[in-house]
This record gives C-alpha cells, structure tokens and sequence, in this order.
C-alpha cells in the first residue's frame, strides 16, 4: 500500500514556468511559493489565450496542465490568478501598480 502522504520531487518555480509556457505560448507566469515547500504555489498567469474564457475555464486550463503532478502528489495546491494581458494592466493600474500574488 502506497503512503498517500508520500511526495516525491518538489517543483520549482522554474518546472511550473515551463510547463505553463509550453502549453501556453507567450503567456507570463508570477510565481509565489507559498511555505517555500515546492508543493504550494500562488500562481498569476498573463494570456491573451483566455480572452472570452469564464473564470472556471481559465483555471481549468491551468490546472490540467498539471494534472498528472497533482495525481502523484508532487505538487499539492496552486491558488490562481488569471488575465488577459489588457486585464492585467487595467488590474495593475487600479492597484496603482501594486499587484499582490496572494
């Protein structure tokens, strides 16, 4: 019997780029960790790929990227943000700039 708490490799913040970035061609990546454990992440992504995309879509997308990290307990919880790149600046500028990722 397998340890369900078991976890094998964490993720850095580097792997998660990358696998957002190769299933999302120019999109951007703000990445928070959350207890510095790589198995918790706040995650902002920036694509213009969502545009016309509901909220839960967005998301959805993201997460089944990850799917299969999720699945073998290599990667435990993300929170999301998403944006188009038009949004996100509208974003920054009624935060005056200042942006939090959690």
């Amino acid at each position: 019997m397998s340890d369900p708490n078991f976890r094998p490799n964490r993720f850095s913040e580097d792997q998660i780029r990358e696998k957002i970035s190769a299933a999302m061609m120019n999109s951007e990546v703000i990445i928070h960790n959350q207890n510095g454990d790589g198995y918790h992440y706040d995650l902002i992504v920036i694509w213009d790929g969502f545009d016309g995309m509901s909220r839960v879509k967005q998301h959805q997308k993201i997460l089944l990227i990850f799917s299969d990290d999720f699945a073998s307990n290599a990667l435990h919880a993300v929170t999301l943000k998403t944006f188009t790149k038009s949004t996100w600046e509208q974003n920054k500028a009624s935060q005056n700039g200042k942006v939090s990722i959690q």
